[in-house]
């Protein structure tokens, strides 16, 4: 089975949009691990398990998402991730190998988004936990950044592969456009700073250099294995 783990503290309106999109999954057995806020409200279902956070801290949050999931597969997203294919899970698992993690790039500001991030990715629950699951060390600084390069460094440095997919354009996955705080105002640089400062003392590379260090090292060896 797959858990679905996402989480909402306060915006309504996002679930009411991505949570009846999940129910119409197809071809799979599945959950929806819903984490939220005390103002807000998720759908009664079956297939949803609503768990309620009373702490802005999107660490401790999933860590407590994760701990009610009973799928021994996890689809890790947010609140603000719209997926359009009844068939989005089916599509995923069908790429999926054991020790591998598979991230939609989804659309953002109407260009697909290339980085390595939690938003839309399906992972075998025990790599996670593997990982050491999220660092709730990083909810200290009040702003979430390098949380979900953290987890992804984590479960690359294991040995876990990185595959990338693309959904086509008119069912691909999409983020839903909200209000951001002010990443350039002086308080907000200073708290990317802290995290990214903490993120260097947990890790030697960038998420980037570690998976482009394992595209190279398979490359070599399927080249090795051609000859």
């Amino acid at each position: 089975m797959i858990s679905i783990l996402t989480w909402s503290y306060d915006r309504q309106g996002m679930y009411d949009i991505t949570l009846p999109l999940w129910l119409k999954q197809e071809g799979v057995e599945f959950e929806v691990i819903a984490g939220h806020g005390p103002k807000v409200t998720v759908p009664i279902d079956d297939k949803i398990v609503p768990v309620l956070t009373t702490e802005f801290k999107m660490c401790k949050a999933y860590n407590a998402l994760l701990a009610k999931s009973k799928g021994d597969m996890l689809l890790i997203t947010q609140a603000d991730m719209q997926v359009n294919d009844p068939k989005q899970l089916a599509r995923m698992l069908s790429v999926w190998t054991p020790g591998t993690m598979v991230t939609e790039r989804f659309f953002k500001n109407g260009k697909r988004d290339v980085g390595i991030h939690l938003q839309f990715m399906l992972v075998e629950k025990k790599e996670i936990v593997k990982a050491g699951g999220w660092c709730e060390l990083f909810d200290f600084s009040g702003l979430v950044c390098c949380e979900d390069a953290d987890l992804c460094s984590s479960m690359l440095e294991n040995g876990c592969n990185y595959l990338p997919i693309e959904t086509p354009e008119d069912i691909g996955v999409y983020h839903i456009h909200h209000e951001r705080p002010d990443y350039q105002s002086p308080e907000m640089i200073a708290k990317a700073a802290k995290a990214l400062k903490f993120y260097r003392g947990r890790h030697k590379d960038y998420h980037s250099v570690l998976y482009a260090k394992q595209f190279a090292m398979m490359m070599m060896a399927k080249r090795f294995n051609g000859l």
